[in-house]
């Protein structure tokens, strides 16, 4: 029996090099060429997009201040209306008393013949309430010879007693302890009514607004 011997040698192993065709190429190059303005364009568009919600969202808002200005001036305009309104009511009311007779009657009759609505808060910081009351139109009114002595007052709807009746040519004697109003009012032609500024006890209140630590109210009393 014969025997063959056979002898392998293990030979390295060459990497092999992918070759890519020229319609391959041509075929890559077609699709960056068309894939890039597409994704350009795609940008473009959020761009845009980002764009047009942020000037929408701008012009919405401006638009919202300018109609939150616009009815702040109408309110403004329509209390300025009122306020108007009501000093020129005064002022026909206060011409209209110069003719009643000197009485506590008549001049208590005058008194209650005006009055009107007035809203503030009321309830408390965890249930706050709108309160509505009709109240006098005038916490005043007196009759004031010309040395500028009380001779008839009714005041919070009572008849001040003589004894309680002042001589206000001195403003120290008045009720707020520093208003000019007779001195003013004999200074003007004859008829002509003096119209002074606002004043009032509670103006510098804590429960005010610009002072207040808590929306807690109380009845107001008036001007």
């Amino acid at each position: 029996m014969s025997h063959v011997g056979r002898i392998f040698r293990a030979l390295p192993l060459r990497p092999r090099r992918l070759r890519v065709g020229l319609m391959a190429k041509i075929l890559l190059a077609t699709l960056l060429s068309a894939a890039l303005p597409l994704i350009l364009l795609s940008y473009s568009a959020e761009q845009a997009s980002n764009d047009a919600s942020t000037k929408a969202t701008q012009v919405a808002a401006n638009g919202l201040d300018a109609q939150a200005q616009n009815a702040l001036e109408i309110q403004a305009e329509d209390v300025a209306g009122q306020v108007s309104q009501l000093l020129q009511g005064a002022v026909q009311n206060t011409l209209g008393a110069v003719a009643l007779a000197r009485t506590p009657q008549a001049f208590m009759a005058y008194y209650q013949a005006y009055s009107g609505q007035i809203t503030y808060p009321g309830g408390t910081s965890q249930a706050p309430t709108k309160v509505t009351v009709s109240i006098p139109l005038y916490r005043e009114l007196a009759f004031i010879d010309a040395s500028g002595q009380e001779r008839l007052v009714i005041r919070e709807g009572k008849v001040v007693a003589p004894s309680q009746l002042r001589n206000v040519s001195a403003p120290q004697q008045t009720a707020y302890g520093d208003e000019a109003y007779f001195n003013a009012t004999r200074a003007l032609p004859a008829g002509q009514v003096y119209v002074s500024h606002l004043t009032a006890w509670y103006a510098t209140d804590p429960r005010q607004p610009a002072g207040a630590v808590s929306s807690d109210a109380q009845a107001p009393a008036g001007a």
